[in-house]
């Protein structure tokens, strides 16, 4: 299996937004709305796979000086070698034009309809996830990532060096479309962004994701949109497949990828008084920095200490990467979702919680949480980060059989 993944350059600046709001002693909430969630996204890719791509929007074959001075976490990672930017080789020039060609075809006949349809299920989806008691809407989301943007990337050294139309938008097929789109349909965006400008921003942003599935496909690699892609990303695939509309609601609220927030846990049980923590393991990233760290450096300096934690990270996550490399079935996906499974049952063990029935809310924290390999297509095994409801325990060490379940097993245990 090609253990590769492609992220585009938006994860990027939203992770890193979420990682600067931490450099302080009391951190501060990020501007950007998807900051948590892509910093999560990132770390995991980081950690699971061997190597991440990097596309560029207006080249096919950059080098890292291409992507500009920010976001300034892909330049500490491109020097640590952790992300390389995504080449399209000659012999693949053909396939790509193939492939976007038939992108810009749909969009051409299809594409306003898609967009609005778009706008019109999120708002369902959001509508169905407030009824169902709460939840981060995505609409609302949208709007606010775009304000963060208009105000932090259209500058020199970041978006521009990228893209360098007025607009903020390419000069291709893609853009043009983008353009008379956002034209078209300014009235019906109005209600979730008032400004045209920052409408067109959004539209192409979102188109931008065909361009880079065009580009992963060509590849045969792995694609992890931006948050405020996959939707859309995956609904034109839906429309484009002939799917029903009723299938599609219920796929784009599988995918909104926005996790609930874990309410608390009312009341105590039978005189033992239990600590409802939400523990993820290392490979999303929450060790990578300690409450000492917390304002202590420069933005620039606590960019190059992450990146260099993680990179550290890599190197001791080397066998449980191995291990997701060998997924090349079903079965051998089941059999590495089972060592997982296992590492969570002896844990529970040791903490004392296999013979508690675990009411909703623990039963959502011992549930394994959806990963990004969920989303990555087939052939990719699916994998989770462990989440715990956890009591006053004592540490033990385990016996469990294979190298990458101890590997999770001692860092989990050493986090507690």
């Amino acid at each position: 299996m090609s253990n590769r993944v492609m992220v585009d350059i938006t994860t990027f600046i939203s992770a890193e937004e979420f990682i600067l709001s931490q450099n302080h002693s009391s951190p501060s909430r990020p501007r950007d709305p998807f900051a948590q969630q892509c910093y999560a996204e990132l770390v995991q890719s980081l950690i699971y796979f061997d190597e991440v791509l990097v596309p560029h929007p207006t080249k096919l074959n950059p080098i890292p000086a291409d992507y500009g001075d920010f976001p300034r976490i892909l330049r500490h990672l491109f020097d640590l070698r952790i992300a390389v930017p995504m080449s399209i080789d000659p012999g693949e020039e053909a396939a790509l034009v193939t492939a976007e060609h038939t992108a810009m075809e749909t969009l051409k006949t299809t594409g306003v309809e898609t967009m609005l349809r778009f706008i019109d299920k999120t708002r369902r989806a959001d509508r169905e996830v407030q009824e169902r008691g709460g939840g981060q809407r995505m609409l609302a989301n949208i709007a606010a990532w775009a304000d963060y943007q208009w105000e932090n990337v259209r500058i020199e050294g970041h978006h521009r060096a990228r893209i360098s139309g007025a607009d903020g938008v390419e000069l291709d097929p893609f853009g043009q479309w983008a353009r008379a789109s956002s034209f078209a349909m300014e009235g019906q965006f109005r209600s979730l962004i008032a400004d045209s400008e920052q409408q067109l921003w959004l539209i192409a942003t979102l188109v931008r994701s065909l361009r880079y599935s065009a580009r992963a496909k060509v590849k045969s690699v792995a694609y992890t949109p931006h948050p405020l892609r996959r939707d859309f990303s995956v609904m034109f695939d839906l429309f484009d497949d002939g799917v029903a509309e009723s299938a599609i609601e219920e796929v784009i609220s599988a995918v909104r990828g926005i996790p609930s927030e874990i309410r608390k846990v009312a009341g105590a049980r039978q005189g033992r008084r239990l600590q409802m923590l939400e523990y993820q393991l290392p490979l999303l990233g929450g060790r990578l920095w300690s409450l000492r760290d917390r304002g202590r450096f420069t933005d620039e300096r606590w960019l190059q200490m992450i990146c260099g934690r993680i990179d550290e990270y890599r190197s001791r996550a080397v066998d449980f990467r191995r291990a997701l490399s060998r997924c090349d079935t079903e079965e051998e996906a089941r059999r590495l979702e089972l060592d997982v499974e296992g590492v969570r049952d002896q844990l529970l063990r040791r903490l004392g919680l296999e013979s508690a029935e675990p009411n909703e809310t623990e039963t959502t924290l011992i549930e394994a949480a959806a990963s990004v390999a969920e989303l990555v297509g087939p052939g990719i095994p699916i994998t989770r980060p462990l989440r715990l409801a956890m009591v006053p325990f004592r540490r033990y060490s385990g016996t469990l059989e294979s190298l990458h379940q101890k590997f999770l097993y001692r860092e989990f245990v050493s986090g507690m």
